[in-house]
């Protein structure tokens, strides 16, 4: 089987129609502020925990070369971006833990916790739709050697 077949068959699996289907993430395309749309986890107690809070938010700013993070998860729906937004204003006072993202290549993302490396995730932007994504929406998806994830994110704010 060539290279270029197996990868084909690897981005099916993860939720990718074909190798152009989605364009790796950068800070540009991640700046703004996302909620969840469906998750979809092999490590144990994530599908749980988002069946009893499946609310969550996640706001990216970029100022420079820093990509900063910021995410809640809540059992009500919020009624606007503004409420959102405050609502993540609010969280990131309270966590105490500042998060960051460094990006290992384009769609490869570290994220950091108060500086340390806390989890890492490959992320695209869809360019068309994906079972129950669409196009524009944020895919995360496991690096190799971690347990399967696939997160759906759609923006909510720029």
């Amino acid at each position: 089987m060539g290279v270029r077949f197996l990868l084909s068959v690897a981005l099916m699996l993860a939720g990718f129609a074909s190798a152009a289907a989605a364009t790796p993430c950068a800070p540009e395309t991640v700046a703004g502020t996302w909620s969840l749309v469906s998750i979809r986890a092999a490590e144990p107690g994530v599908e749980e925990f988002y069946a009893r809070v499946p609310y969550e938010w996640t706001r990216y700013t970029v100022e420079g070369d820093r990509v900063g993070m910021i995410y809640m998860a809540s059992n009500r729906p919020k009624g606007s971006s503004v409420e959102i937004e405050s609502s993540l204003d609010r969280a990131d006072q309270i966590d105490g833990a500042a998060y960051t993202v460094r990006w290992l290549r384009p769609g490869r993302m570290l994220v950091l916790r108060d500086g340390q490396p806390f989890q890492a995730f490959e992320c695209a932007i869809l360019d068309a739709p994906a079972a129950d994504a669409l196009a524009g929406d944020m895919l995360i998806t496991q690096i190799e050697g971690t347990p399967m994830l696939r997160r759906v994110q759609r923006r909510v704010a720029p």
